[in-house]
């Protein structure tokens, strides 16, 4: 590419939440980042019930 893109824009390959460490590929969540943000959700959601 010609143009960079603004960091503020980008997913970075890591991150660090409560819930554990979050892992994406191209801003594509890898691994068991899916399973543990759906999982939160699903949690999440029962509570508010």
């Amino acid at each position: 590419m010609t143009i960079p893109i603004p960091e503020k824009i980008t997913t970075p390959d890591k991150v660090k939440t409560p819930i554990g460490t979050l892992a994406f590929f191209d801003g594509t969540p890898i691994g068991d980042t899916k399973e543990s943000v759906c999982d939160y959700m699903d949690r999440a959601r029962a509570v508010m019930v």
